[in-house]
């Protein structure tokens, strides 16, 4: 079963103020973009948007490009969005925000940025994963990123692709 993002905007936010905002670093330095699928997603739940990059180039040519400002208050509050990075699907670093004002990009990265969507799917078991995983990368289109739930102890799949 396919669910938009939005459908479920409420549980990521109450995440987002579970665990608090930014933490200041960059989110791109001292990763080896050499080999691999890269994603990387800028998600801003306030403004209901979704911008991804897929070029590792871009990511790599760019380790400085993405900074997120931390503030002491940070820590009390939701966040507006959150910076994911993945490799071949799995989550390698993640970064929340604030609002817009805390986030710090090179025009490089601004500029390479695509608008995108995103659907979360929840297969039946784990063969059923496997085919849905395999059919979304073999479109070519679809960049599928796996998600754990728990108390499940199931994994689901975040699909991402540019609107």
């Amino acid at each position: 079963m396919a669910i938009k993002l939005k459908n479920i905007l409420a549980f990521f936010s109450l995440a987002f103020f579970l665990l608090g905002c930014s933490n200041g670093a960059y989110i791109l330095a001292n990763k080896n973009f050499g080999d691999g699928n890269w994603l990387l997603v800028n998600k801003n739940s306030y403004k209901q948007t979704i911008r991804i990059i897929t070029d590792k180039n871009i990511l790599k040519e760019n380790p400085f490009g993405i900074k997120i400002k931390s503030s002491k208050t940070d820590q009390y509050t939701t966040c507006d969005g959150s910076i994911k990075l993945y490799k071949d699907g799995e989550l390698v670093a993640e970064q929340s925000y604030l609002d817009t004002s805390f986030l710090i990009e090179s025009n490089a990265i601004k500029k390479s940025y695509k608008n995108g969507i995103d659907t979360l799917i929840y297969p039946t078991n784990k063969s059923n994963y496997k085919t849905i995983w395999d059919n979304l990368l073999k479109s070519g289109k679809n960049y599928p990123t796996r998600y754990h739930i728990q108390p499940e102890d199931k994994d689901i799949i975040f699909d991402y692709k540019f609107e």
